[in-house]
């Protein structure tokens, strides 16, 4: 699978993310390992289930992207936001690589900082994904 990044499309409470950062990236990770392993003296192992599906999406914008404005802003609110991430065009169910998540209960975990200059640096942002599926 070859990385496009015309292809990722990041949508927080019904507006597209622009204005991403020089060499960023946007990254969607559990929070939590899905399974706990345990193995005894003998060999044998037993896995413990873990029930949090939780998630964090990050992504670096510049901070002179218009979408740190409405991101402040909803961070500031505490508001719940909803979240898609698209990474993909999927036409035919055998294309390679796509994946899709969403969710309608995210947050923006803290108000992304102010940062200013000669340049227009970056600014790291993180939603919260209370649970976090790939879905095809």
């Amino acid at each position: 699978m070859v990385f496009d990044p015309e292809k990722i499309s990041l949508i927080v409470a019904g507006a597209k993310v622009t204005g991403y950062a020089d060499g960023s990236k946007v990254s969607a990770e559990h929070n939590k390992d899905a399974v706990t392993p345990t193995t005894g003296i003998q060999g044998d192992t037993v896995y413990a289930l873990n029930a949090d599906r939780s998630g964090t999406i990050k992504f670096t914008l510049f901070g002179s992207s218009a979408s740190l404005v409405r991101l402040r802003r909803l961070a500031q609110d505490r508001a719940q936001v909803a979240v898609t991430l698209r990474n993909g065009r999927r036409i035919h169910a055998n294309d390679d690589g796509g994946f899709i998540i969403s969710h309608q209960d995210c947050r923006i975990l803290k108000v992304p900082k102010f940062e200013g200059g000669d340049d227009s640096g970056s600014i790291e942002v993180s939603i919260y994904v209370p649970t976090m599926v790939f879905r095809d």
